[in-house]
């Protein structure tokens, strides 16, 4: 039972249905993250943990010789996690 709870937890955060879907940031979070795996709802983590999270990818995208999102891109995407975070 307690495996399906975590289940059903995980995948209520994987959202196709963004907040705010025609704005710059949802666009730029379809654009750079859902080409490689399902979306997140930006309100399943707060602004830490998105920081976090961003970060990881950044040090992934690095280890695998990827393009990270330019500097403009980064920062519509963090404003729009910020926006839209748990507690925020």
């Amino acid at each position: 039972m307690r495996w399906l709870a975590i289940v059903l937890l995980v995948g209520a955060g994987c959202s196709h249905e963004l907040p705010d879907p025609q704005s710059a940031g949802a666009i730029t979070m379809q654009r750079h993250c859902a080409s490689c795996h399902p979306i997140y709802a930006p309100s399943s983590m707060t602004f830490p943990m998105w920081e976090m999270k961003l970060d990881a990818m950044h040090r992934l995208f690095v280890q695998r010789g990827l393009e990270w999102p330019g500097a403009s891109d980064e920062q519509v995407l963090r404003d729009y996690l910020r926006a839209h975070a748990a507690g925020g």
